[in-house]
C-alpha cells in the first residue's frame, strides 16, 4: 500500500487517519449528556464526569512538571 501511494500520489494515503480524533471537550460534553439523560444527581458538589475531568487535568499538569 505504502508503494503505491509513493508511486501515484493520487492513492489513498495510508498514513492518513480515517478516524475523527475527539477532544477533551468533546469527551466532557458527551459524559455530562448521558448524565444529565439518566437523571443522575449527586451527593456531592463534584460530578463523577467532574471528578474525571480534574483527574485529567490533574495529570497533564504533573506531566508539564516532568
Amino acid at each position: 500500500m505504502v508503494h503505491k501511494f509513493e508511486a501515484d500520489s493520487k492513492s489513498p494515503n495510508p498514513y492518513e487517519s480515517k478516524s475523527k480524533a475527539l477532544t477533551e471537550a468533546d469527551v466532557h460534553l458527551r459524559l455530562a449528556e448521558e448524565e444529565a439523560e439518566r437523571g443522575q444527581t449527586s451527593l456531592h458538589d463534584v460530578s463523577p464526569t467532574g471528578f474525571i475531568y480534574a483527574g485529567l487535568e490533574l495529570e497533564d499538569r504533573q506531566q508539564y512538571l516532568l
